[in-house]
């Protein structure tokens, strides 16, 4: 007889086949899920999710590579975000609220710069180096270092022997020459009444003459001094005061109270800085190029803006330990920033007269906006940011090679702020 089949193995079968039926539908839902995710991430409507900064970037980058000039049917087409982005209207109003300034866009001639360095120095008429006119003994000051003088001021006041010798025989003098002076007039007198000889009369003449002479000789020497004579017994001392010649800044006093000083010693220095003398040192491979008045620029450590001359000496001989030629300035110096010994840095600017002149614009009016460089142009009540290509920058200017025309205005100072105002009207949720 046929042998009868187990239970168990009918029932292995049945799970067998549900498990392929099970397989067989979890793998086609998979398959549908997967499209479903690949469909949807394509084709979904869109609700952005990139983060801020990708969509800023993304803006700036698709604001850099569309064109910088625009016609007014493409400017409509592309909608009012791309207008807000290319220009600003009422540029009047907004001039008066940012306070930005305009250059009218002209052909300059290129510039050659030469960097160079200078000292400053004082001229000999700006320095002053008092000493005592005779020895003597300092009684008494009337100034300190770092006070501003003005020419006349009492600065010392001093006691010399010599001095109070030289007056008294100046009065000598002088009395002996009033006294022969009226000798002389008695002697005319009794002459025309017959009462003395004409010999007399000469010898009074002789004796007032030589009187002239000797008082003239005393007060000369007073003179040589810088002191007056005296007039009367009551100025027979021989003490005289050290003033200033000229206005100036007294630097430094080399003297005290009781101390005996001698003509020799230079006992005050008094410096007047309101002008000063720059010496440039300047390169003699450069002297054929170099010009009396050409522009320069200096600038230093200390200093609260850069100076402009021009240059108004240069030296005939050369230096030989540097091979150098000396070159001459003279600045003013109201507010006393430059000191004698101060080292400047120098640049003086020359034409280039083998290149054309070529359209240029202060290196305030460019902008960048990541790659790309942009200048803002007023035309008519509004200004355009217009893409521009640069040159060479030298000396506050930047050339310009294409994007301007002669003519136009651009905005000078104050372009960073209308750059600010377009990149916030740029941001998201303005």
């Amino acid at each position: 007889p046929p042998r009868p089949q187990s239970p168990h193995k009918g029932i292995m079968s049945m799970n067998t086949t549900h498990s392929r039926l099970l397989i067989i539908a979890s793998s086609g839902l998979l398959v549908l899920l997967a499209g479903a995710l690949m469909w949807w991430s394509w084709d979904a409507p869109s609700t952005p999710r990139t983060s801020m900064t990708t969509q800023r970037t993304k803006a700036i980058t698709q604001d850099t590579k569309r064109p910088a000039v625009r016609t007014p049917q493409k400017q409509r087409k592309r909608g009012s975000a791309a207008h807000k982005q290319s220009m600003l209207a009422h540029a009047d109003e907004l001039q008066k609220e940012l306070k930005f300034a305009y250059y009218r866009v002209k052909n300059r001639p290129k510039q050659k710069t030469i960097r160079t360095t200078g000292t400053v120095h004082l001229k000999h008429d700006q320095q002053q180096k008092i000493g005592a006119r005779a020895p003597g003994r300092v009684i008494r000051m009337y100034a300190h270092e770092g006070d501003r003088v003005r020419r006349g001021k009492r600065l010392l006041l001093i006691d010399s022997p010599e001095v109070g010798k030289a007056r008294a025989q100046y009065l000598r003098a002088l009395a002996l020459w009033r006294l022969s002076k009226q000798e002389h007039a008695r002697q005319k007198r009794l002459k025309r009444l017959g009462l003395t000889s004409g010999k007399k009369l000469a010898l009074a003449a002789y004796q007032q003459q030589q009187a002239r002479i000797e008082r003239d000789s005393a007060a000369a020497r007073l003179k040589v001094w810088g002191l007056r004579p005296p007039k009367h017994n009551a100025q027979l001392n021989g003490r005289y005061y050290l003033r200033a010649l000229k206005n100036g800044v007294l630097t430094e006093i080399n003297a005290s109270i009781g101390q005996w000083v001698q003509p020799s010693e230079t006992l005050l220095h008094i410096q007047n800085r309101s002008k000063v003398l720059v010496k440039l040192y300047l390169p003699l491979a450069l002297a054929q190029q170099l010009q009396k008045g050409a522009a320069l620029s200096l600038s230093g450590q200390g200093l609260s803006h850069t100076y402009s001359a021009t240059l108004q000496h240069i030296g005939e001989s050369v230096q030989k330990e540097t091979q150098q030629l000396e070159g001459r300035l003279i600045l003013d110096n109201t507010k006393g920033e430059l000191r004698p010994g101060q080292r400047l840095h120098v640049a003086l600017s020359q034409h280039n007269n083998h290149q054309a002149p070529s359209l240029q614009v202060p290196e305030s009016a460019v902008q960048h906006v990541g790659l790309a460089t942009y200048v803002f142009v007023k035309e008519a009540q509004q200004l355009v940011m217009r893409r521009v290509v640069t040159g060479a920058s030298t000396e506050g200017w930047t050339e310009i090679l294409h994007g301007l025309q002669a003519g136009q205005k651009v905005v000078a100072k104050g372009a960073f702020l209308i750059k600010s105002v377009l990149m916030q009207q740029q941001a998201p949720g303005n």
